[in-house]
């Protein structure tokens, strides 16, 4: 079980093939993430761990690749999503349901590319970088009423939070390339 605040992943089960544990790392090469309530079916995977960092590699069929990093010491932490031809469909399941559901969009292709990075100290989340383009994004619902196809677009933005004010500032563009949206009024 993993828990983020609130949120809890459950039923999840790493498979090791190759194995290797010394005095400062830990390694799982050719392994496998099974995660019913995230994947269909088990992730190729390996994973790294020492006393001050995690590295976790997924590589999904069809040329995807996740890695997820996690740094530390005694006063602060670096995290960092790394993604490589990203499926979009992944996240399908975990947007909201909307009352309408039936002729709300579905996402049904697109590729992620790019980096995430949170960083952090004792008291929580100190600043956040995103640095992401998505390529041919596509969307539908089951009439047709409502899609998009060929989309592309870039998505940077930095936030830091300012402890002082106890507030948040950021910064953040977003640029459409190229695509069409079919709206039905």
């Amino acid at each position: 079980e993993i828990a983020v605040q609130d949120y809890a992943l459950k039923d999840i089960h790493v498979l090791c093939r190759a194995f290797q544990w010394n005095r400062h790392e830990i390694q799982c090469t050719n392994g496998q993430l099974i995660a019913r309530d995230l994947f269909a079916s088990p992730l190729p995977m390996q994973f790294v761990a020492t006393r001050s960092r995690l590295t976790i590699d997924l590589r999904p069929p069809g040329g995807e690749h996740w890695q997820f990093r996690i740094e530390w010491d005694d006063t602060l932490w670096h995290a960092a999503l790394i993604v490589r031809a990203g499926k979009m469909t992944h996240f399908a399941r975990w947007l909201p349901e909307m009352p309408d559901h039936e002729s709300f969009p579905r996402l049904t292709g697109g590729k992620l590319h790019g980096k995430i990075k949170v960083n952090g100290d004792l008291n929580g989340v100190t600043s956040a970088g995103i640095d992401l383009s998505i390529d041919t994004l596509a969307f539908s619902d089951a009439a047709g009423m409502h899609a998009g196809e060929d989309i592309a677009l870039s998505v940077k933005s930095n936030i830091e939070h300012d402890a002082r004010h106890q507030h948040w500032k950021w910064r953040g563009d977003v640029h459409w390339r190229q695509g069409a949206v079919f709206w039905q009024p």
